[in-house]
């Protein structure tokens, strides 16, 4: 609201409130200050009102919006007070009743208060009262005093707490259940209530990370913690009755054994399971990147074998790895046959496919047995004529499938051998079928033709399948072979949709994925479903799509382009292989910028009100890729918030770059408390103050602390560049020491200057001297004395004779012009050329205002000199001049001529001349 007040007024401010103004009395200091925290409680109370609370019908919609216009003009020509009482009447005229009961009748004054409370626990800010915020941080030191360095050195408030949004949330919704206002006292203790539970599991966390460091394991803690106390039942009992940290360290020291045994046994199957990724990248020519992707059924399938072997064995590691030899083996082994079938490309691709992400892995027999089945489905004399006969009609067409999916389980019964048959077991029969089935559409070109030109028939169809599996679901025997039909109906027109998923459609149905054909919608899921599972613990985004991983192209552009630009068939598989990459991108990204935040954080930044931890974040991410281009695809290759941070502290520069983010934050700090303390010096008013009234645009964020930031990213984007030339902590401190010095020397003497001009009234002096601190234009020391010298030298006589004579509209704007004139002699005469090489734009556009403003003050009989009529009316014939012939004579001339030089001076004269008018005008000035 201060900030309004410091708002120039200009020539349209003037309304009807406005012109009420000089009848008004004056407002003692203490009332007006009584009427704007008032004013204030009122607009705080409000702003919390839950959205359905806030809800009016149309018509008052319509009243509040023309009353608020009218506040905002009275503001802006009055000041807040004023403008406060300017439109009370006018406030009071609002149906306040209709109002109270649709909006503050739907809380109670509990609910209303606790809400209010709970949503500045959440945000950080925003507290009723300082007593509020107080009792939250002493809860936070409380907790740190009680658990020490489980929580973060420098966390001095509840967002600085590494559990803060689970916590505050949990605070409102207690807060929301309480029938009774909640005071600070109470606040308080919720807060440490709801806070224990979560600082004992992060107690947990840094004991077992400190195991698991010390046995060379990079197991995320999070995401082993329930396992770990799933199997040691004592160990977490006795740690939820830990009430301080020395007892968390005791009791993990009593069961140091246990806690060993469980890191061995993890790091055991790790290694295992990145042993056998590793092998079967050598062995296919594939990247271990593109093995995680493209295979995590088929780990978690080995981890399975890996968690059976018994964790008390001696030669638990060798056991392991013998395991994960034997599954790379059989992985090779179906590689292999596939190559050994010759299918055709698009066949063979998708059956390496499959053996990746099929539930079961298949053994060789099931392949075989699965080829010589799709070989052997020839009852119709090598053409699919039932079929092609019943495109048109979905029943004829689904009963035909029915009759195909019976034919092929029959034949696989009969062509596989029995005791193969037998030993693959119902999963292993199912997954047999699953892959002849699209090796059974590979042999039938002209179908997949025709299909391919109806892709409506075959989702009509699979919705055809899904409605009879779940009417049949959990039936009685005698549905179960509905229930059996529809399911290999349903197999076999995913099937059909493999073949047939264009890239146009893959690629058009990448943001609308219900669009999807069955099969890449399922391929996709897994996908999203794979980095979650990997990624547990980390805030990854609510929808992948959206996200722009690095800052670069948002994700679903990027997954459509691969799309486009992948080869002429393009599977289920293959398409969740692209998706899970570019997810997996996004999801390093997100571990990335949180390594990045909790590094910054443990370096104990001192905050700014100029660069937030987001922006220190996001510059540190961007100075990473623009010096190691290659980082993006590597962190899309790292499975697991510990891959990506491992291959963060690998690069030589990562720890440095956070240095120098650490120590530009302090230095920036400590030049922004050297310029208010100095301000304070200079101006004689409290520190405080200053810090509240100071507009630093003039320095810090936007300028030259600004600009200084980034010539120091600037190095460090450049990978030729070595962190070496940056300056130290110490000369950070003081370059910025040294540029708030300038500032302030300077606009301390400019605020000092103001006592010293004459004829000044002390109410013109406070605004000038509010104007030196919240006007970021205003630098130069003698600005105000060059201004005052340039007033003084302009002569109102004249004038004021020729309104108290009643002189007509002519003879008073040739007055007026008279006056303009003399400004622009005068002006020129104490703001040399010289003087205005050394002032930027915005100072020099001010030189007019205040020039004209202390004349106006030293002549306080020509404010309001004008009724509003006639003020308005001379005006608007300046205003013609400027628009009409001024501006012809400009658009006429040459830039360079005499002519264009004097149509310019008129034009600067005219608008001299509006800006005295307007001093001179009732409601204006």
């Amino acid at each position: 609201m201060s900030q309004i007040n410091a708002l120039p007024n200009g020539p349209h401010a003037a309304n009807d409130v406005g012109a009420q103004a000089p009848n008004r009395p004056e407002l003692s200091a203490q009332a007006r200050t009584a009427l704007d925290q008032r004013i204030t409680g009122v607009v705080q109370r409000f702003e919390v009102l839950p959205y359905q609370a806030r809800r009016i019908n149309r018509t008052q919609g319509q009243q509040v919006g023309y009353t608020i216009g009218r506040i905002v003009g009275a503001v802006l020509t009055l000041g807040v007070s004023e403008g406060i009482i300017a439109i009370g009447h006018k406030a009071e005229k609002l149906n306040a009743q209709n109002l109270r009961e649709q909006a503050v009748s739907r809380l109670t004054t509990a609910a209303y208060a606790n809400e209010a409370v709970g949503r500045a626990v959440q945000s950080g800010e925003g507290f009723p009262s300082p007593a509020f915020k107080s009792a939250v941080r002493e809860a936070v030191a409380e907790l740190k005093h009680i658990f020490g360095d489980v929580l973060p050195e420098n966390a001095a408030d509840l967002p600085d707490l590494p559990f803060a949004r689970e916590l505050s949330s949990a605070v409102k919704a207690s807060l929301a259940q309480m029938e009774e206002e909640v005071s600070p006292e109470q606040l308080k203790a919720l807060v440490l209530g709801k806070a224990v539970p979560l600082v004992q599991k992060e107690a947990m966390q840094k004991e077992m990370a400190r195991s698991f460091s010390a046995a060379g394991f990079r197991g995320e803690p999070a995401k082993l913690m329930d396992e770990m106390m799933r199997g040691l039942p004592r160990l977490q009992e006795e740690l939820s009755r830990c009430g301080d940290r020395e007892a968390f360290a005791r009791v993990f020291e009593a069961h140091r054994k246990e806690v060993d045994a469980f890191t061995a046994t993890n790091k055991a199957r790790s290694d295992a399971l990145d042993h056998a990724v590793e092998s079967l990248a050598a062995r296919l020519g594939l990247s271990a990147a593109d093995m995680h992707m493209r295979m995590p059924a088929r780990l978690e399938e080995l981890e399975r074998e890996l968690r059976q072997i018994a964790p008390g064995a001696q030669t638990l590691s060798e056991l392991c790895i013998e395991t994960a030899d034997a599954f790379v083996g059989k992985v090779d082994a179906a590689f292999t046959f596939v190559d050994s079938l010759g299918l055709s490309p698009q066949l063979a691709a998708l059956w390496k496919d499959m053996v990746l992400t099929a539930p079961v892995l298949p053994s060789a027999d099931l392949l075989n047995g699965a080829f010589r089945l799709a070989e052997s489905v020839d009852f119709m004399g090598g053409a699919p004529i039932p079929f092609m006969n019943a495109m048109g009609n979905a029943e004829d067409f689904y009963l035909a499938l029915s009759n195909l999916g019976q034919r092929m389980e029959q034949l696989a019964s009969s062509i596989v051998d029995p005791d193969v048959w037998r030993e693959l077991g119902p999963d292993g029969q199912s997954n047999l079928l699953r892959f002849a089935m699209p090796a059974l559409m590979d042999k039938w070109p002209a179908l997949r033709q025709t299909l391919a030109e109806n892709p409506g028939f075959l989702a009509e169809l699979r919705h055809k399948a899904d409605d009879v599996m779940k009417a049949n679901r959990g039936t009685e025997a005698g549905m179960a072979l509905a229930f059996k039909d529809a399911v290999r109906c349903a197999n076999l027109i995913d099937a059909f949709g493999v073949a047939f998923a264009s890239k146009a459609q893959i690629a058009a149905a990448v943001t609308k994925p219900e669009a999807l054909p069955k099969a890449y919608l399922q391929a996709l899921n897994r996908a999203e479903a794979s980095v979650r599972s990997r990624f547990s613990g980390v805030a990854l985004p609510a929808d992948f799509m959206q996200a722009y991983p690095f800052s670069g192209p948002k994700l679903s552009n990027l997954l459509r382009e691969a799309v486009e630009n992948s080869g002429e068939a393009l599977s289920p598989e293959g398409f969740g292989q692209m998706a899970l990459r570019l997810m997996n991108r996004a999801a390093a990204d997100a571990v990335a910028r949180q390594t990045i935040a909790e590094r910054l954080e443990q370096a104990d930044i001192e905050g700014t009100h100029a660069f937030t931890h987001r922006e220190n974040v996001n510059d540190a991410m961007l100075v990473l890729v623009k010096r190691h281009p290659e980082l993006v695809e590597a962190l899309s290759g790292a499975f697991g918030l510990q891959a990506v941070r491992s291959t963060l502290d690998g690069l030589d520069d990562f720890a440095p770059m956070l240095r120098f983010f650490a120590d530009a934050s302090r230095a920036w700090a400590a030049g922004e408390r050297y310029l208010y303390r100095r301000m304070a010096e200079a101006t004689g008013l409290p520190e405080a103050d200053v810090r509240e009234r100071l507009n630093t645009a003039g320095i810090l964020r936007g300028n030259a602390f600004h600009y200084q930031r980034g010539d120091w990213l600037n190095i460090l984007k450049d990978p030729a560049q070595s962190l070496a030339v940056l300056p130290s902590s110490e000369e950070m401190i003081q370059l910025y020491e040294g540029m708030a010095e300038r500032f302030a020397s300077r606009k301390g003497a400019l605020y000092q200057s103001v006592d010293g001009l004459p004829g000044l009234s002390e109410g013109y002096r406070a605004e000038l001297k509010e104007a030196v601190l919240k006007g970021s234009e205003l630098k130069m020391p003698s600005f105000f004395e060059r201004c005052s010298r340039t007033a003084q030298d302009m002569y109102a006589a004249p004038l004021l004779r020729a309104i108290e004579a009643g002189e007509d509209g002519g003879t008073l704007l040739e007055a007026v012009r008279s006056l303009a004139q003399q400004y622009d002699s005068a002006s020129h005469v104490t703001f040399t050329p010289d003087i205005l090489a050394d002032m930027g734009s915005d100072e020099t556009s001010s030189i007019q205002r205040y020039s004209i403003g202390m004349f106006m003050d030293l002549n306080p009989a020509l404010r309001g000199s004008l009724d509003a009529e006639r003020g308005n009316a001379l005006m608007a014939q300046v205003e013609e001049e400027m628009t009409t012939r001024i501006a012809q004579e400009l658009s006429r001339a040459h830039p360079e001529s005499p002519a264009y030089a004097q149509a310019q001076a008129r034009y600067a004269q005219a608008a001299t001349m509006i800006m005295l008018l307007n001093g001179m005008t009732q409601g204006q000035g």
